[in-house]
């Protein structure tokens, strides 16, 4: 009895974890000649390979896979219920910079058209999977300039500062 239970979860458990990690992502339909890395492009993320390795793997694609045009397709945008309150505590993140290019992504992507409501609205915040899991990337880009929003648009980046 107890063989069968194992194999039961070895079989079954795999899929479970895929299932709700997909849940996570936010999906999309493409556009025709549409490629990963234009699709990657057009939702404003990293064409880095933290992002399209998870774009490989929450599609089960490879490098040289080719988009179906009547599939809809998972991109590195993590989905997260927002609590009212805050980006940070919606998604239980400390730092200030990463929550302030958070919201700066969904202002972005709500006046491109990507999304229909802001976040206070639909209540969901999408976040870049490489603001929470491609770190060595981000320190070294982020290195050139910093932002800061302070100082008005027009000297907001500065890279004399700090």
């Amino acid at each position: 009895m107890p063989l069968k239970i194992f194999i039961f979860l070895f079989l079954i458990f795999p899929f479970l974890s895929t299932a709700q990690e997909k849940l996570n992502f936010h999906k999309v339909k493409i556009d025709k000649g549409e490629t990963i890395k234009s699709l990657i492009k057009k939702y404003q993320l990293d064409v880095e390979d933290c992002n399209l390795q998870k774009f490989y793997k929450l599609n089960k694609l490879t490098p040289t896979s080719k988009l179906d045009i009547n599939k809809s397709y998972f991109i590195p945008v993590l989905l997260f219920d927002f609590n009212g309150k805050s980006i940070r505590s919606s998604i239980d993140i400390d730092d200030w910079q990463v929550a302030y290019r958070i919201d700066l992504y969904n202002k972005k992507m709500l006046d491109a058209g990507k999304r229909k409501k802001n976040i206070k609205d639909s209540k969901i915040i999408w976040v870049p999977y490489h603001e929470l899991y491609c770190k060595e990337e981000i320190v070294v880009k982020q290195t050139s300039k910093r932002i800061f929003p302070i100082f008005g648009k027009k000297y907001e980046k500065n890279s004399s500062i700090g």
